[in-house]
């Protein structure tokens, strides 16, 4: 088990070796292209590692570079291609990773609920309240991540809610298919404990 940490620990800092290079290289084009916002875009992308080891800190834990290099691959999806390289002008492309970041803020809600319970247990009376505490978590995010791009929206004057061609349908659809992603991990959830009765314990033990 350690050496497959220690792989996966190299694999990691590579993976952000990489991507350090790449978010470079795109702001240095969009400076000399005076496109100013996605410069801007591209060097925030370099506080991925910082604020992940900041993560696994605060929580007093080690870290698990499994999930990190997974939050390093869904970052790429969500901002290195979506926002800095403009990924979301494909068709579809904004909606598949809105409904993907619902099943992985539902996930994070899921973990969250796991943290502030004392004795760090999730038994099967407590699914029902699990679930709710799981959507909620992603029906807040995704509703604050639309706070953000009015914000910026305002600042920079790019329309990211693309509110000029669509009024408010992409921004309630973006909500939309983040809460059918976060019903799919939902159900999953509940699926797990049909199975077994603290399915979710590997994770809790890593957490104590």
């Amino acid at each position: 088990m350690q050496n497959k940490e220690k792989t996966l620990q190299v694999v990691y800092r590579w993976l952000l070796v990489i991507l350090g290079i790449f978010h470079i290289a795109t702001a240095a084009v969009n400076l000399t292209q005076k496109t100013y916002f996605y410069a801007v875009m591209a060097l925030a992308g370099l506080l991925l590692g910082p604020v992940l080891l900041l993560f696994w800190k605060i929580l007093r834990i080690d870290p698990s570079y499994t999930l990190n290099i997974l939050i390093v691959l869904f970052f790429i999806l969500l901002y290195s291609i979506g926002v800095v390289l403009q990924g979301y002008n494909i068709p579809y492309y904004d909606k598949f990773c809105h409904t993907l970041s619902g099943t992985v803020t539902a996930f994070g809600g899921l973990l969250l609920f796991f943290l502030i319970k004392p004795e760090k247990t999730f038994c099967r009376r407590e699914m029902p309240l699990g679930i709710v505490f799981s959507f909620l978590t992603a029906a807040s995010i995704a509703g604050i991540w639309e706070i953000a791009e009015y914000c910026i929206s305002l600042i920079f004057h790019n329309d990211p809610q693309r509110v000029i061609l669509s009024g408010v349908k992409d921004t309630m659809l973006d909500m939309t298919v983040c809460m059918i992603g976060a019903i799919f991990y939902c159900i999953y959830i509940y699926l797990a404990f049909r199975k077994k009765e603290e399915p979710f314990q590997k994770i809790l033990d890593k957490m104590k």
